[in-house]
């Protein structure tokens, strides 16, 4: 192996982010060949057999000395994490499928329980775009009724795929709906277990949204 050298492979992980693999190189025949052994972030950088789908082993390249790149990176795959039990939004299986449910799960960090937002030109208004699926939060069937299910769908436009951001204090925020603003993002029947359905409630609930960093 050929010591301090290394080959970048860009993965193709969402639309807005770049992510590469760090894959290490070795000499034969005095030609550079790429092996099959990715760097992965653990407690200390490690060679592993290469896996894109795993998250140790994806790096970006952050421009730090340009603010734009700054708020990009941060905009880009946060976790929205329910405040009381510190699960996260996930969608389930990893599944690119419209109308799949949205559902509160422990954290893993993989990218389908990361999301993109993105500012729209009209006042606090977000669109909020899974990682992994590339689809939109939303709510079903267009409702404007407490308890109604929060799904991931194709982007349309619409109002039920536009969310508020209302910051209430110590790193929380409400998710309010745009299409009906008296209902905000919280969970079906109220409940907390794994896998329980995200939905739109009439009373508020509290989220922090790691990685978020407000213009």
């Amino acid at each position: 192996m050929t010591d301090g050298l290394y080959f970048l492979e860009e993965q193709d992980v969402g639309e807005d982010s770049i992510y590469y693999t760090i894959n290490t190189a070795k000499s034969e025949n005095s030609k550079l060949i790429k092996s099959w052994t990715s760097l992965s972030l653990s407690e200390f950088l490690q060679p592993k057999p290469s896996n894109p789908l795993d998250e140790k082993q994806l790096f970006k390249f952050i421009k730090i000395n340009e603010k734009v790149s700054r708020v990009k990176q941060i905009m880009s795959n946060c976790i929205i994490v329910h405040a009381a039990s510190g699960k996260v939004l996930d969608v389930p299986f990893a599944s690119n499928k419209d109308d799949e449910k949205v559902v509160l799960w422990p954290k893993s960090r993989r990218l389908h329980q990361r999301w993109n937002l993105k500012k729209q030109e009209e006042g606090n208004k977000y669109e909020i775009r899974n990682a992994a699926s590339d689809k939109y939060l939303a709510i079903a069937s267009e409702a404007r009724t407490g308890n109604s299910k929060v799904i991931q769908f194709r982007r349309t436009g619409l109002p039920n795929e536009c969310w508020l951001l209302e910051n209430v204090g110590n790193g929380l925020f409400i998710i309010r709906s745009s299409h009906e603003e008296s209902l905000v993002l919280g969970l079906y029947n109220g409940c907390a277990d794994s896998g329980n359905s995200v939905a739109v409630v009439n009373q508020d609930c509290f989220w922090r949204i790691d990685g978020y960093y407000q213009r």
